[in-house]
């Protein structure tokens, strides 16, 4: 119940807000982003430590549940949040994604760790079968004209 909210305040703040709504501009065209009077370097600073702040929050959410602190204790998450972006539909050139969609990916790469590792998959292949999720995803995505353009 408390993620909903958490998921609800989220959504809210971004296609609702001013700053969700800037936010969203600047990364659809940053060179466009100044001409409504949106200060890129701000919109980004801000962001970044809206980001750190809840990295932050994770790394002590992480050290309740594993009991130990270190440097590379959330080195295994890594890999999965890029994927789950990626199937989410978020281009990784940037101007495309969004909240909702980088939920669904979260929820398909369960959905997908949790059959392969039921199956019997070693953490390594399922590593592996993740990659070749994004790479298949990626070259999708690549068809797109503003990506393909981008690159």
């Amino acid at each position: 119940m408390p993620s909903l909210v958490v998921l609800s305040a989220f959504i809210l703040v971004l296609s609702r807000s001013p700053y969700g709504r800037r936010l969203y501009a600047l990364g659809s065209n940053p060179g466009a982003a100044p001409l409504p009077l949106i200060d890129p370097v701000r919109m980004w600073a801000a962001t970044f430590a809206v980001s750190a702040f809840f990295a932050a929050l994770a790394g002590v959410l992480l050290l309740g549940f594993t009991g130990s602190a270190y440097g590379d204790v959330g080195q295994p998450y890594l890999f999965q949040t890029i994927a789950a972006v990626v199937v989410g539909g978020a281009a990784l050139v940037g101007g495309g994604g969004g909240f909702l969609g980088t939920l669904a990916g979260v929820l398909v790469l369960t959905e997908i760790n949790t059959l392969l590792i039921g199956i019997g998959f070693q953490p390594a292949a399922v590593q592996a079968a993740l990659g070749l999720i994004i790479v298949l995803l990626v070259s999708l995505y690549g068809r797109e004209r503003h990506v393909s353009a981008a690159i």
